[in-house]
């Protein structure tokens, strides 16, 4: 879950979104249902949201509901999990990977072997590997083969990596809860990736 909440109010105060249409979307399934999560507070039980997520679709939603019905929108997200891999130069435009990552996983001769919403998430996870580890080739191949024996887990939400140095070699491991699972000894992590986040940014990406 997204460290940082959202209650029901200041979602609709951001936003300027109606009561009504926050649940209307959530009855078409364009907002998750796991993502209304109710937690005590001083005035009784309320509505919190995961703050990041829910505000990037409301967005997406907003900017496309004029040209896109909702029943097409919700049609979009449930025809993920059989997405097929769109050429290299939607995967660009749409900002889901650069070009130099494309170059990289094709000289490294890997994307034939993650095909359809495995191998969009290898794309997001490689991406962000590279964006915020500061990652080596060496160290990046290391990562892709850990991903390559454990694809099926790049379908799981809960799961993520976590990639780190210790004396200067690279440590990669795939696990539950990679945000706060945590390194014993002198091991510096470098980035910690969410399959979960991983999924979300590709569903808003490809509406």
């Amino acid at each position: 879950m997204d460290p940082e909440m959202i209650s029901k109010k200041e979602l609709l105060e951001k936003t300027g979104i109606s009561y009504g249409q926050l649940y209307r979307w959530k009855r078409k399934g364009l907002l998750p249902e796991e993502w209304f999560v109710k937690k005590s507070a001083f005035t009784g039980q309320e509505t919190f949201f995961p703050a990041g997520k829910v505000l990037e679709r409301i967005a997406k939603i907003r900017e496309l509901k004029e040209e896109t019905s909702l029943d097409e929108l919700a049609g979009r997200l449930s025809d993920f999990a059989d997405r097929q891999m769109p050429d290299n130069g939607e995967l660009v435009s749409r900002r889901i990977v650069t070009e130099k990552t494309l170059e990289w996983l094709e000289a490294a001769g890997s994307r034939n072997g993650f095909p359809g919403r495995t191998g969009l998430l290898l794309l997001v996870v490689m991406e962000r590997l590279f964006a915020q580890g500061n990652t080596d080739d060496h160290e990046a191949q290391t990562v892709l083969e850990l991903l390559a024996s454990n694809r099926d887990l790049l379908l799981r939400e809960d799961f993520g990596l976590i990639f780190g140095r210790l004396d200067g070699k690279p440590v990669v491991v795939i696990t539950e809860h990679p945000t706060t699972a945590a390194f014993g000894g002198k091991v510096a992590v470098a980035v910690r990736i969410s399959f979960g986040d991983a999924a979300e940014e590709l569903k808003v990406k490809l509406m």
